[in-house]
């Protein structure tokens, strides 16, 4: 199942990437006003921050999961690394601010607020333990932070065609469809990672048993 599921989710991430990627130069090709709120325009720096690092991640994050990159071009994939990092850094800031100025209320401020301070967070521990040379450690946490940084895909995945069954009940649905994304992905992640915890010690036990 893992070997059918793993091209599939790069393929995913691929695809789903270059949507959002579109999407986000879109604010740098055309005029701002024509895509933001008033209040956001007020803020434009750190809107272009965010959509900037953002871009940067989704369009590298894909190619940090390809096996055959990782292991033969070691030096290309700490450079991506690096640059990955950095877009979750400048996008993350960026975020954080934004969600301070979010419409729809408290629920969908903090949302977005704990996927900026998720994606900041885990950003930094994926850091962390490759400078501490922990590569299984670090592995996890960047499989959690490349959860996040697709977050946005399913979020615009589900709630554009639940708006036009649910015309009355937007606000509801894009506060759902929001958080949806948030803890979804995350599950999606910890079921991946604990699987791969769960092969090893299935392994282990029965290399004991055998040697019983």
């Amino acid at each position: 199942m893992l070997k059918v599921l793993k091209p599939l989710i790069w393929i995913l991430g691929l695809y789903f990437g270059g949507l959002l990627a579109r999407d986000a130069a879109l604010y740098f090709i055309r005029y701002p006003d024509h895509f933001l709120r008033a209040d956001y325009q007020n803020y434009l720096p750190m809107v272009l921050l965010h959509l900037g690092g953002g871009i940067l991640t989704v369009l590298i994050g894909p190619f940090q999961f390809w096996s055959t990159l990782r292991n033969k071009y070691r030096r290309v994939h700490r450079w991506m690394g690096r640059l990955y990092l950095s877009g979750v850094a400048v996008g993350g800031i960026g975020g954080a601010y934004m969600a301070v100025y979010s419409f729809g209320g408290f629920p969908i401020q903090l949302c977005f607020g704990l996927f900026a301070i998720g994606w900041l967070f885990t950003g930094s521990m994926a850091f962390r333990h490759i400078r501490q040379a922990n590569v299984g450690a670090h592995r996890e946490w960047m499989i959690r932070n490349y959860a996040l940084t697709l977050g946005p895909a399913l979020f615009r995945a589900i709630h554009r065609p639940l708006f036009s069954l649910f015309l009355d009940d937007r606000m509801m649905i894009f506060t759902a469809a929001i958080w949806f994304a948030l803890l979804g992905h995350l599950l999606v992640a910890e079921f991946i990672i604990q699987r791969k915890h769960m092969k090893k010690v299935t392994a282990v036990a029965y290399g004991a048993l055998r040697r019983v």
